[in-house]
């Protein structure tokens, strides 16, 4: 992730509130906004709680996700929790803090917009320029194969790593015979934070630091492709009988296994 947009006109709102840019999506600190529009330290879990946790507008992991709780503590001696916004959800709470302080920031988060929107490929205009994007492809294809490979001989790998240590690991006894048998985030949990520290948000935000899963927490598509993870929607119905429609992220029992693997990979264990 990397800063976005530069110096604005009156202030330098970049150095305040952060604008990253992660799997396509522009994301704003739910923490960093709250100290820019000039709030008090003190009303911050009221204002997540109104804004987010409670409120019938935003939806979590389409408009706002928990980050993983820093280690940093608050005044009041609990651990400091940290959201990343969309950006469409951020300069609707700038629009609603009705300040002139909200009105900047919002201009400012234009401007963000305007730049990534600005920042697309040229096409070639002349003949040595259309050689070398040809040429730009051509590579770009050639590393897309080496890569499919790569994740071919990884597959292979995983499957005789589970093939050869199936008698010792309690975790496949989870794993029925019911191919079609998919797992929710929280069930996953249970069997794969098993001895580990941490639950369900742990295990999401491993996941994404692997680049398994996107900022929403949806897999990354090598991943549906490959047979690990379903992506299926959920229709709710707020208190003012309105209907939101969001994404779910399942996991199959093959995805259990390659998950178990990259976990321990990664020594992610107590």
């Amino acid at each position: 992730m990397g800063t976005m947009c530069e110096k604005m006109d009156n202030q330098d709102y970049s150095k305040v509130i952060r604008v990253r840019e992660d799997s396509g999506k522009q994301l704003v600190s739910a923490r960093e906004l709250y100290i820019g529009l000039g709030y008090r330290v003190a009303d911050y879990s009221r204002w997540i709680q109104k804004n987010l946790s409670e409120s019938p507008y935003f939806i979590e992991n389409e408009d706002w996700i928990l980050l993983r709780i820093n280690e940093e503590y608050s005044g009041r001696g609990q651990k400091a929790r940290d959201y990343a916004l969309t950006l469409n959800m951020a300069k609707k709470l700038a629009m609603m803090a009705k300040t002139e302080i909200g009105d900047q920031i919002r201009d400012y988060f234009i401007q963000c917009e305007k730049k990534l929107q600005s920042m697309v490929r040229v096409l070639p205009q002349d003949y040595p320029s259309a050689l070398r994007a040809l040429a730009d492809a051509e590579e770009e294809i050639l590393e897309a194969l080496e890569t499919v490979k790569q994740k071919e001989l990884e597959v292979k790998e995983r499957d005789k790593y589970i093939n050869s240590n199936h008698h010792k690991v309690n975790f496949f006894d989870h794993c029925v015979e019911d191919d079609e048998k998919l797992y929710d985030m929280l069930e996953a949990s249970k069997i794969l934070m098993n001895g580990r520290k941490g639950g369900r948000n742990t295990m999401m935000y491993d996941l994404r630091e692997m680049k398994i899963l996107m900022w929403n927490n949806l897999p990354y598509e090598q991943y549906i492709q490959a047979g690990y993870m379903k992506v299926k929607i959920v229709k709710t119905v707020d208190k003012y009988n309105v209907e939101h429609f969001s994404k779910s992220t399942l996991i199959t029992n093959k995805g259990l296994g390659y998950l178990k693997k990259k976990l321990d990979e990664n020594n992610i264990i107590l």
